[in-house]
């Protein structure tokens, strides 16, 4: 199926084409891409789910490659693959092999400002409906906060091979963000709220630890927890 933002660059032509293939699709105004995805895996009818953007495609065999996975692996709630990122024009211009996907390896995102490749993630319907789904507030960090509630549940089952394209271009939303600032900004939010339900002394240790990565010395940290501390629980200022 596709959902459509009511493109006006020529999409709904070509969605026309090949509508005959295609067991549902639209194209109306949304409130992003968010929304979007609320909508098609809503109306989705299979058991195993996932999604493209519309600068992404699935190798040759993908799908196949995915239904053997969960067929071999019937404990498995979620597969994913690697991923080779290409330029506008399709040249292959990186092979990201993802590292393991553990509940602590998407928290502490920011050591190598990894996050597994979308494209080549795929779930069962019975795990999304489990969750609570995803956050249309979000524009950036969506599949982010998605695979953290995931995480909780299951483990990721990993296929050691390609199963998507992901094309970079100037006029994509990954490319736009020159800086990663607007990224950054949703994945701390996202990260913040996953952080909450872990204990406390998680809590601290995933903040002194991202703290070091940036180069915040541990008295500056200190520093700061105590202000942080004073301000939640005391309501005065340490200085």
């Amino acid at each position: 199926m596709v959902v459509d933002g009511a493109s006006t660059d020529g999409s709904n032509e070509i969605i026309e084409k090949y509508s005959s293939r295609l067991a549902y699709w639209c194209s109306e105004p949304d409130a992003g891409q968010a929304d979007a995805l609320v909508k098609g895996l809503q109306r989705a009818k299979g058991e195993i789910l996932g999604w493209l953007n519309s600068d992404d495609w699935l190798v040759e065999g993908a799908l196949d490659a995915v239904a053997k996975a969960f067929s071999e692996n019937p404990g498995a709630d979620v597969v994913y693959g690697q991923t080779l990122e290409t330029d506008e024009a399709g040249n292959v211009s990186k092979h990201i092999v993802p590292e393991p996907i553990t509940h602590k390896s998407l928290l502490q995102f920011w050591r190598n400002y990894f996050l597994p490749p979308q494209p080549a993630i795929f779930f069962k319907r019975s795990l999304y409906e489990s969750v609570r789904g995803i956050d249309t507030s979000l524009h950036y960090a969506m599949d982010y906060d998605l695979w953290l509630q995931f995480v909780t549940r299951t483990r990721f089952h990993y296929i050691p091979q390609v199963l998507a394209y992901q094309r970079m271009h100037p006029e994509s939303k990954t490319v736009q963000d020159v800086q990663g600032q607007r990224f950054m900004e949703e994945w701390r939010i996202v990260q913040h709220r996953h952080l909450q339900s872990q204990p406390a002394y998680w809590r601290l240790r995933a903040g002194y630890a991202q703290a070091r990565y940036y180069g915040v010395s541990p008295a500056k940290y200190a520093l700061g927890l105590l202000r942080h501390l004073s301000r939640r629980f005391f309501a005065i200022s340490v200085y």
